[in-house]
């Protein structure tokens, strides 16, 4: 009796709840990866073939790139840190690693800006489609994207920046594209975000092509988020509005129904814990008008 006694009591004393220092951002970084495993397996070798684009909208499945389109996965996927976001899921620029912690926990100068996170595409065949037709510079390949400074995280200040960096396979050497800077005012933060379309010279037109996306920030904690949507590689790019991709979308995560809780044991259910109304954002990122 008294063994039983003994196992019972450990087991319940194991099951109540219990407090903890927060290790990390998210989950353990083995379940995630577990998780990220087994709903987006790594394709086998070989470069990609245009279009190459990526919204993110796995952010339910994964806190991870997906490795189908990404070789390194340091950047954060979510769908809380964007303020009205072109659809749901984006990835976020910090100062944290793949893990969820501060790169130099130690650093004591926090006013200079320090490397952090990249997104690095897996190669990709820019000198030929799919169906083995030439890429020229007449096939105008652009590369469009969507960027948020802050939103709903910390803002960068001035010297924090966001960076696009190009891959010359015949020469092996990464070239900075494009970049932007924070702000030196917190109230200048992006609410909406903004649209970048880069034209591909033809110089990078090879078999091997990468896109680099990287922020410098402060590697103490998580600070100076920036939040990344909607990255489109592909040919006849004139304007970032592309009609020919129609996205009718979710723009958030839908609210609550209940009033205090975020689930609730079917015993305990009582109508009166529902809530009267929930917000739910649609949107169209369409270049045209959409009846649906």
């Amino acid at each position: 009796i008294f063994l039983m006694a003994f196992a019972i009591m450990g087991f319940l004393l194991q099951a109540q709840e219990q407090l903890a220092p927060l290790g990390s951002r998210a989950l353990s970084s083995s379940n995630l990866n577990a998780g990220k495993q087994q709903q987006i397996s790594k394709p086998a070798s070989g470069s990609l073939f245009l279009p190459f684009r990526d919204d993110f909208y796995y952010s339910h499945i994964s806190s991870f790139p997906d490795m189908n389109l990404w070789e390194d996965s340091l950047v954060y996927i979510n769908s809380g840190f964007a303020i009205s976001p072109m659809s749901i899921g984006i990835a976020t620029f910090d100062g944290l690693n793949k893990n969820g912690y501060p790169y130099e926990p130690q650093l004591t100068n926090t006013n200079v800006p320090r490397p952090a996170d990249m997104l690095t595409s897996r190669p990709i065949n820019l000198a030929f489609t799919a169906s083995a037709q030439p890429i020229t510079a007449a096939s105008n390949v652009g590369l469009s994207f969507y960027y948020q400074a802050g939103g709903n995280g910390d803002y960068p200040e001035q010297n924090d920046s966001l960076l696009l960096d190009f891959y010359k396979a015949d020469t092996q050497k990464w070239s900075m594209v494009w970049y932007t800077l924070g702000f030196n005012n917190p109230n200048l933060q992006d609410t909406l975000f903004k649209g970048v379309l880069i034209k591909v010279d033809t110089a990078y037109l090879k078999d091997g092509f990468r896109l680099r996306f990287r922020n410098s920030a402060n590697t103490t904690g998580d600070w100076d988020h920036w939040n990344l949507d909607y990255i489109k590689l592909d040919v006849n790019r004139d304007t970032i509005l592309d009609t020919s991709y129609v996205d009718y979308t979710f723009g958030n995560m839908p609210g609550p129904l209940l009033k205090k809780y975020s689930m609730m044991p079917y015993e305990q259910y009582d109508p009166s814990e529902v809530v009267s109304r929930t917000n739910l954002r649609v949107k169209s990122n369409s270049a045209n008008q959409l009846n649906v």
